[in-house]
């Protein structure tokens, strides 16, 4: 399996979770365009960096993400009616009021369909579970290789 395959499938199982209704389709074969992304970073390294990634090894076309580097910016992204669903690769701790699992409650709380992945430099395993526990469907170091994103 190519790395880019392997991406996808990881990916996948971060964004759509009802692989299990649609036994036919692979995770290789799930149509990204379907989604609009957003890297939500306050460190733009960070945010090229997972934009490369996006771009080069999962194969989104960029014109499908931004970033935005505070969490009002990010809650301005989800605030109107989008035609289609948002995923969102967050960083907990950003500029702004709402942080770690507060964050991820107030997204969901404006767009219920919304896929959070939080990508951060915090190990905690505290947190971790209260992020989960608010609706996020992944949770990642940053000091994870790039391959676990």
């Amino acid at each position: 399996m190519t790395m880019k395959k392997k991406a996808a499938k990881r990916l996948h199982k971060e964004v759509d979770c009802d692989l299990s209704r649609r036994p036919n389709k692979r995770p290789a074969e799930i149509d990204f365009s379907r989604f609009i992304y957003c890297i939500a970073d306050d460190h733009p390294s960070v945010s090229l960096a997972v934009s490369q990634l996006l771009s080069e090894v999962v194969g989104i076309d960029p014109s499908n993400f931004m970033v935005v580097m505070e969490s009002t910016d990010l809650l301005s992204f989800f605030s109107g009616p989008s035609p289609r669903n948002r995923v969102v690769i967050l960083d907990l701790v950003m500029p702004g009021d709402l942080k770690r699992a507060s964050l991820v409650n107030e997204i969901l709380r404006v767009d219920p369909l919304a896929r959070i992945l939080a990508y951060t430099a915090d190990e905690s395993a505290f947190l971790a579970k209260a992020v989960i526990d608010s609706g996020a469907l992944g949770y990642v170091a940053k000091t994870s290789p790039a391959n676990g994103l």
